[in-house]
């Protein structure tokens, strides 16, 4: 079994038992690259901070779609900031920034984005994922605005939408997942950090029968209105079917490695291999991983707090910096905590000799 040198680096922590699960060398046949590994049949939008975004200094200047349905025009000045979200970078707007395109997709019916919205305002905070149409009412079509302290989203019906009780108008980094097929009492319509949010809205938003997507607005015709200032993008993708709920894992499992956001859920890779039990060790999970049918490759990982980080050969300030690689594809480290405070004995037998880890702690 192929083995790499992993480092750790923590700071101010003490008396904290963590579980660090290694798991290696899953052969399967690599095939188109896709979220979470779950095919690009129904993909139909799918931006990434680290992925084809253009800048003139920070300021981008064009963003590709790796789904290679769209092409965006941009509205006012996105800036693209580096190393914001477990090293990776976001695109941020300014409440006058929006990516339009040039593409109507057809039954537009699960989005997963993870992103930010700051909105001081209390309303009219715009969406990260939104649509060119506008009903006669002068509603839109979007996924993941704020107002009322609630997290809505619209579908293809006029005045209608799905909402939860956020408790906030501002919601931080997190993955959110929308899905318009599921009927209005099914629980996992929407999703926030994989737990299944209800519909308070009690309302059936229906799928999007045919739209051009618009990414950082709600409405872009008939009272146009853009996210809000200081909200950011990380990435978004949209599917024209409801995936299974095997498949909505694998993509939330790419996405919180890839942003080192925790799930509550058992972690799987593109193959549908669980690589992480959430079930003793389910808090500040973190990990690095190669898994090139999800196209992820996350050399290092940190808590939010940035007490404890783990990197594959030399910590960089971004994962893109990282020049270190992995032995081959399907290798995963991933490590969690029991939410008390950290000790470590070189001795655990919670941490594979096998490894040549080095610490410093």
């Amino acid at each position: 079994m192929n083995t790499y040198i992993t480092n750790m680096e923590a700071m101010n922590i003490s008396k904290m038992k963590f579980f660090l699960l290694t798991l290696f060398l899953w052969p399967f046949m690599l095939s188109a690259q896709s979220p979470g590994g779950v095919g690009t049949t129904n993909l139909k939008l799918w931006n990434k901070a680290n992925t084809g975004v253009t800048t003139s200094g920070s300021n981008v200047t064009a963003w590709t779609d790796q789904a290679a349905t769209n092409t965006f025009t941009i509205t006012g000045t996105p800036v693209l900031q580096t190393s914001v979200l477990n090293y990776n970078p976001a695109v941020t707007f300014d409440g006058s920034s929006r990516f339009t395109g040039n593409t109507a997709i057809s039954n537009i019916t699960q989005a997963f984005v993870v992103g930010k919205i700051a909105n001081s305002v209390g309303n009219a905070s715009g969406a990260l994922l939104g649509t060119t149409t506008t009903h006669a009412s002068g509603t839109g079509q979007y996924f993941f605005h704020t107002e009322l302290n609630n997290l809505y989203s619209a579908g293809n019906a006029p005045s209608v939408f799905t909402y939860f009780a956020n408790g906030s108008n501002n919601v931080p980094y997190s993955i959110l997942v929308e899905d318009l097929s599921k009927t209005p009492g099914t629980s996992d319509v929407m999703r926030v950090n994989g737990a299944n949010k209800t519909n308070s809205a009690g309302e059936d938003p229906v799928v999007i029968t045919s739209a051009t997507p618009v990414i950082g607005a709600r409405r872009v015709v008939s009272n146009p209105e853009n996210i809000t200032n200081g909200s950011a993008i990380a990435e978004a993708v949209l599917f024209n079917a409801s995936l299974s709920s095997t498949d909505v894992n694998k993509v939330e499992s790419y996405l919180a490695i890839k942003y080192g956001i925790t799930l509550p859920s058992d972690y799987t890779n593109a193959a549908g291999s669980v690589v992480y039990s959430t079930s003793s060790y389910g808090t500040n999970i973190i990990g690095i991983a190669k898994d090139d049918n999800s196209s992820l490759d996350q050399r290092q990982s940190h808590y939010s707090n940035d007490d404890v980080r783990l990197y594959l050969g030399t910590l960089a300030s971004s994962n893109s910096g990282n020049s270190a690689t992995f032995a081959s594809n399907a290798q995963f480290v991933i490590m969690g905590d029991n939410n008390t405070p950290l000790s470590f004995n070189q001795a655990n037998t919670e941490t594979p000799a096998s490894l040549g880890i080095i610490s410093r702690l």
